[in-house]
């Protein structure tokens, strides 16, 4: 049975949403071999698969899907004189079948189809990490500044800021914050657009890992923003990036035994619906987390 008929009212099976990943088709005798790429990583699975036991002339031309049809055409023709042809319908029911099979290697974003990895904010967040840990001593003072006083912003240091500023930083934890907010002349001394991205990144981290972005702490990093030129788009997406991993964090600690009950995971959401996170994106935080951990998701 058809993937499309198995999800009646899930259009993310259907032939459409799945075309776009084909990269390869092969046939090898009543078998359709087909290449799923991902657009974005490049990732790659490959599935076999039988189409149905009908089989009739193969049309020249995939209605709908002229790409398809190229990789078809070229895929089959030898299989011709042997009698193994499938019909259009065949061809992609075999398709969105072939996909279903490796689809808990790719994630639909709403409207494609992309490697789970790809554009995970969480990544995102610890390759930002990562990148600051090698900056000089003059870059990571403007860091450490910065997170400092993000943290003193709304008037009080929480022990989940103290937690987190210590977890960021290391031994510069005890220092963060002294000298003050650093200037727009200190602040162009991030030394690229990715590094002050990152500090950026790192300081809406400080500023939510208490479950309340103040006006103030975001104030204070769009004043960041704007002295290198880092654009409001830029600044909502490092915001939605810190907070996917404040929130996956949350989610660790919840899953900490490998389990979560659904009054210990309702909490969780209550707490990303406080930083202003939808429903369907913590639900994709929570998918992303159990792959990434190697729980199984819902």
């Amino acid at each position: 049975m058809s993937s499309i008929l198995e999800h009646p009212d899930d259009e993310r099976f259907y032939v459409e949403n799945v075309e776009p990943l084909i990269a390869n088709v092969e046939q090898k005798g009543v078998y359709l071999y087909f290449l799923f790429r991902c657009p974005v990583s490049g990732f790659e699975a490959q599935a076999k698969i039988q189409p149905g036991e009908e089989h009739h002339e193969v049309s020249s031309a995939l209605t709908g899907n002229p790409r398809l049809a190229g990789l078809l055409k070229n895929a089959l023709q030898r299989e011709k004189a042997g009698g193994t042809d499938y019909t259009v319908d065949e061809i992609e029911e075999a398709a969105c079948d072939a996909f279903e099979s490796v689809s808990k290697d790719f994630f639909w974003d709403g409207s494609r189809w992309t490697h789970w990895e790809a554009n995970d904010r969480v990544l995102t967040f610890l390759s930002y990490g990562e990148m600051l840990e090698d900056i000089d001593a003059e870059q990571r003072s403007v860091l450490r500044r910065v997170l400092g006083a993000v943290a003193q912003a709304d008037g009080k240091v929480d022990a989940s800021e103290r937690e987190l500023l210590e977890t960021l930083l290391g031994h510069d934890a005890s220092v963060a914050g002294a000298g003050g907010i650093p200037s727009a002349r200190e602040i162009r001394k991030l030394k690229t657009r990715t590094v002050a991205s990152a500090v950026v990144c790192l300081g809406y981290a400080i500023a939510c890992v208490d479950g309340n972005l103040d006006p103030a702490e975001e104030d204070l990093l769009s004043l960041v923003c704007e002295a290198v030129k880092l654009g409001t788009l830029k600044q909502w997406e490092l915001k939605k990036i810190a907070q996917a991993f404040i929130v996956d964090e949350a989610l660790a600690r919840t899953y900490k035994d490998g389990t979560a009950s659904d009054e210990e995971r309702l909490e969780v959401y209550k707490f990303g619906r406080g930083l202003g996170l939808t429903i369907p994106e913590l639900r994709e935080l929570e998918w992303r987390f159990l792959r990434r951990t190697g729980l199984t998701p819902d």
